[in-house]
């Protein structure tokens, strides 16, 4: 039996949108109430910075990147695999265990500081 071909312009996108839109609906909807995490020794120590936010979107990007340059069909294979398994995990602990945390008073709202729920 031969052995199934990816069509990365196919699987990457499917993937990238499986794992978004687990993300955002997971975010909103779970078995149990939030449990309040504590601010830590070094989340007090740490200063807030409004404008890192540009840094913690990267986090949506960086998949994009990895499918341009990703190109072997087993890394294919590898990354897909992985990233939707990661993801359905983490999926299943954000329903049945969803967290919230203390979060700053923002200053005026801007592009940067867009709220996004």
């Amino acid at each position: 039996m031969a052995a199934l071909k990816i069509n990365r312009n196919i699987a990457y996108p499917l993937t990238y949108f499986y794992v978004i839109t687990g993300y955002l609906i997971t975010n909103h909807y779970s078995v149990n109430m939030p449990q309040m995490l504590n601010l830590t020794f070094i989340d007090l120590q740490t200063p807030f910075l409004e404008w890192t936010g540009w840094i913690y979107i990267t986090v949506y990007f960086i998949p994009l990147l990895a499918a341009y340059f990703v190109t072997k069909e087993s890394d294919i294979k590898a990354m897909i695999t992985c990233y939707s398994v990661s993801s359905s995990i983490c999926f299943i602990i954000f329903i049945l265990y969803p967290t919230t945390y203390p979060r700053p008073v923002l200053s005026e709202p801007s592009f940067i500081n867009i709220p996004l729920q």
